[in-house]
């Protein structure tokens, strides 16, 4: 073989092992940054939870979460124990604030309307509830 070819063909697998070594480095070091990430103790919902749900102990567990934690989500099950559910919450999902009534307002429509708003019952027959379609 010429001489000038091996030569060529040794820098290039230097070149090669010295950018491949330093990709290995940079790769390396963002796993072990992102396998260091830490976890917190959340309330998840033990089963799917409709509204109008009011939350007991068995409906809830507490979960390890990595990653970002709302403020908005529960971290101690007495928080939400007694709570009605105004929006749906799956299971697993975790417990927002929310999406549960305040303390003491039961469970139901009733905690479903903001405070300062009423809920009216309005008689309709089938002519007035079709209106519009």
């Amino acid at each position: 073989m010429n001489r000038r070819f091996i030569a060529v063909l040794v820098f290039a697998l230097a070149v090669s092992a010295v950018a491949s070594t330093i990709v290995y480095q940079l790769i390396a070091g963002r796993i072990s940054t992102q396998a260091k990430q830490s976890t917190a103790r959340v309330v998840v919902a033990a089963r799917d939870l409709a509204v109008g749900t009011l939350l007991k102990p068995e409906d809830l567990r507490v979960a390890e979460w990595s990653g970002e934690i709302s403020p908005q989500w529960v971290v101690k099950p007495e928080d939400a124990i007694g709570r009605g559910v105004v929006a749906t919450i799956y299971r697993n999902e975790p417990v927002a604030n929310n999406r549960l009534a305040p303390a003491g307002a039961g469970a139901g429509l009733a905690a479903a309307i903001p405070p300062g708003m009423r809920a009216v019952a309005v008689k309709v027959n089938e002519v007035v509830g079709l209106a519009g379609f």
